[in-house]
């Protein structure tokens, strides 16, 4: 298991390896934890196995109800996975629209099959291919981070809001 309690966003320079989703699951806990204004996600199916629990859910909460600033982005690649099933993040975005919204990828992106989260525009998690966990994490990259965002606010630019997720049975 990684350990984080040195790891801090928007100072530690330390590059991450990930390679289970336990290890992509509590660096995304702690990244979302330590986010004060933007979290952008871009997934599969929002990883349920490090995405849809309390600790997570309750990291995107706070980072919601925080600053009348907060931002989140979640980016599904593949929705339909998720039509028939309740996820948390969609839950809350049900809950706090204003916060945090939702996209399916555009025609331009339709074969888009990687994995990001931004934390900050400061820190990541970028794994190449979305349907593995494998990939690197830093805590403090804006240069990196910065590219990631570029690339998803060209994905978000062109994305499209699912119906399906506006009708969830909460």
């Amino acid at each position: 298991m990684i350990e984080l309690s040195n790891q801090t966003l928007g100072k530690t320079s330390d590059s991450l390896a990930c390679h289970t989703s336990e290890d992509v699951h509590t660096i995304a806990v702690a990244m979302a934890g330590q986010c004060r204004r933007t979290l952008d996600i871009c997934a599969r199916h929002l990883d349920p196995a490090v995405l849809d629990n309390a600790e997570f859910g309750e990291a995107v909460k706070q980072l919601a109800i925080s600053s009348r600033y907060a931002r989140i982005r979640l980016i599904v690649l593949l929705p339909e996975t998720l039509h028939s099933r309740s996820h948390q993040l969609l839950r809350l975005a049900h809950e706090l629209p204003t916060f945090i919204q939702v996209r399916v990828p555009g025609e331009t992106h339709k074969d888009f099959n990687e994995a990001m989260l931004i934390a900050d525009e400061t820190g990541y998690i970028h794994r190449v291919l979305s349907d593995r966990y494998d990939g690197v994490a830093h805590f403090n990259d804006r240069l990196f981070a910065s590219e990631l965002t570029r690339h998803f606010n060209d994905i978000w630019a062109h994305g499209e809001v699912d119906q399906n997720f506006r009708r969830l049975s909460l």
